[in-house]
């Protein structure tokens, strides 16, 4: 897959949640987010972002602690990453987003639908936690229904 010369990558840093965020969005249309694995960055994205640039509005990022982010003291939980997401999506002015995570990414996209449901429209989930609780399942699909 060759670099697309008609889509432009945009790259900034968003004060999300208290922390100095690196976002890199492109493409135009509905918005769809990536959150990659943990030890890893957006730059995991890259093929990806940018075949679907090619029909959606695509924002990756680099979470907290990770790749150019802002690297934090102390425990992250998987809640506060949904809440930096939560704060990240709110200061680009959009929603509802899908999400695509990939192994930790994905438990941050389920933690976000259970805290704001309304900022999510769809979810694709890449080798998510293979014990999730059966109350979890039930309610995401409330969530998403």
């Amino acid at each position: 897959m060759g670099q697309n010369p008609g889509c432009s990558i945009d790259r900034t840093y968003v004060e999300a949640n208290g922390i100095s965020t690196y976002v890199e969005r492109r493409g135009r249309g509905r918005p769809v987010v990536l959150i990659h694995a943990l030890g890893m960055s957006l730059r995991s994205w890259d093929p990806v972002a940018e075949a679907l640039a090619e029909n959606f509005g695509v924002i990756a990022y680099d979470y907290r602690g990770h790749g150019r982010t802002e690297k934090v003291i102390g425990s992250c939980t998987i809640p506060v990453l949904a809440e930096d997401l939560r704060d990240l999506l709110g200061h680009l002015a959009i929603g509802p987003v899908s999400l695509i995570g990939l192994a930790v990414g994905s438990m941050i996209a389920q933690q976000l639908v259970l805290q704001e449901p309304g900022l999510v429209s769809g979810l694709v989930l890449a080798s998510p936690r293979s014990d999730v609780v059966p109350q979890l399942v039930r309610q995401l699909r409330e969530a998403l229904a």
